[in-house]
């Protein structure tokens, strides 16, 4: 039989919920709870009649009741916040990208692909002509030289390379003979 002076089980608040997400069993606030119940209607029942102590015990679980209903009623009321625009939010997103992406291909478009110099010396060194030397030389105006020189080397005296920037040489060998520069 309860004691008079037990304290009863407080009630588990609205905020608990009955069945635990975790262990998918009832959640042990509710638990405790309901044992709680349950021992005052077992004393309740093995007693003959509602003695002092368990009217007591049903009468604070009553006082508990009513002061949880007071609490629900007093709470402030429920404000709908508005939901984030998640798809706007997306897109303005994507525009800034393809914004910056635009002007990344703009730059692209503004620089040149290909290095016209190295085109162009390209284009002219296949133009001339080639010349076959058959003694030692100094680089002209061509830049196709075939080495017909017989002996064992040529010397071949190079323009300064900053007069000719982006220019090809070719240089073949007829003869077995070593190029010096």
């Amino acid at each position: 039989m309860p004691s008079p002076n037990a304290t009863p089980t407080p009630i588990t608040p609205p905020r608990v919920p009955l069945i635990d997400p975790r262990t998918g069993l009832i959640d042990r606030a509710w638990y405790l709870f309901f044992l709680s119940l349950n021992d005052v209607a077992t004393a309740v029942v093995d007693d003959s009649g509602l003695t002092f102590s368990s009217e007591s015990l049903i009468a604070s679980y009553d006082a508990a009741l009513l002061a949880v209903n007071q609490e629900l009623q007093t709470l402030p009321p429920v404000v709908t916040l508005p939901v984030p625009d998640v798809l706007t939010d997306c897109c303005s997103a994507l525009v800034s990208q393809i914004a910056e992406m635009q002007k990344q291909i703009e730059g692209l478009q503004s620089q040149p692909i290909l290095d016209i110099g190295a085109v162009n010396a390209t284009i002219a060194a296949l133009s001339t002509v080639p010349v076959t030397v058959t003694a030692d030389f100094t680089v002209g105006t061509s830049n196709w030289y075939i080495n017909n020189k017989s002996g064992s080397t040529c010397t071949v005296t190079l323009p300064t390379a900053s007069a000719f920037p982006g220019r090809y040489l070719t240089f073949q060998n007829a003869n077995n003979c070593l190029l010096l520069e």
